[in-house]
């Protein structure tokens, strides 16, 4: 049995870069990003080795300790360095009051503390991070991109649930059957996790998710896959737990497969989580 290729690894720089502006992730900041920074950014970008490995990896810590305190999950985080300035692309999922959309004072309110937020973080790392060089942060939030009302009603009706923090998982499953989200879904599980002490029934709401998702008429993934791994609902001896529908081929480069792990701090102990999302690549790249 031959060993199994790193998800994150190979398709980092084969696929996953030309994914990131396939599909045009910034539709709804056109305003902000026109073609001319595109071609620029693209044709004369470096990438994040040698002595700007720590930069980049203290930017990555920088927005996730700052977005859980704005109730975020990031999502993905991608930085572009040219010769005048470095873009740094941030993807977030919010899990508080986002329901509450249709309320235009609410809604206000949270865009002007997103703005704050960000801005405040521009500033940061042009401060104690590159400091010769400009920073200009573009991010989005993947909940006011997509309409996803008539699915989520036709499942929420043949499911009620009481758990803490578990509408956050239906919310964003149903995201990332269009938007590529292992990051913050497994995030998004591991708070679920820490906040229900009964981890089955997080992970059995989890199982009937990917069971509706991978049985949608138009579903657009190849396969789903979740292992929790720990010591579940507090027992002795930790073991690991498997969710997993269709087909998640480590072997193949073609296939994109959004893959992430994270760790959830129960009272029990340190539980890892790990997803893997599988997309067909006529319906994901054509979108």
């Amino acid at each position: 049995m031959g060993q199994k290729t790193n998800p994150t690894g190979i398709r980092s720089s084969f696929i996953q870069q030309n994914f990131f502006f396939a599909i045009k992730r910034f539709r709804s900041h056109s305003a902000n990003i026109n073609s001319f920074f595109f071609d620029f950014s693209l044709g004369t970008r470096k990438i994040a080795f040698g002595e700007r490995t720590f930069q980049f990896f203290l930017v990555k810590h920088l927005f996730n300790y700052y977005a859980t305190k704005l109730f975020c999950c990031i999502n993905e985080i991608r930085t572009r360095e040219t010769s005048l300035a470095v873009f740094i692309f941030v993807e977030f999922f919010e899990i508080k009051d986002f329901t509450n959309s249709k309320n235009s004072a609410k809604v206000y309110e949270r865009k002007v503390s997103f703005s704050t937020f960000f801005t405040f973080l521009q500033k940061h790392t042009e401060a104690t991070v590159f400091i010769k060089k400009p920073v200009k942060v573009f991010y989005m939030s993947v909940n006011d991109c997509f309409n996803i009302a008539p699915e989520m009603s036709a499942y929420l009706k043949k499911k009620t649930s009481k758990l803490l923090a578990i509408y956050p998982v239906y919310f964003l499953g149903f995201i990332c059957n269009s938007f590529p989200g292992a990051a913050a879904f497994s995030q998004v599980v591991a708070i679920a996790l820490e906040k229900n002490v009964k981890h089955s029934q997080v992970i059995e709401t989890v199982n009937q998710l990917f069971d509706f998702l991978f049985q949608l008429k138009n579903s657009s993934f190849k396969g789903l896959r979740l292992e929790v791994s720990g010591r579940i609902n507090g027992v002795d001896i930790a073991k690991k737990q498997v969710i997993g529908y269709g087909s998640v081929p480590l072997q193949t480069i073609s296939c994109y497969i959004s893959y992430n792990h994270t760790a959830a701090y129960t009272p029990f102990g340190v539980c890892g989580i790990k997803t893997w999302f599988c997309y067909k690549k006529k319906t994901i790249f054509s979108r």
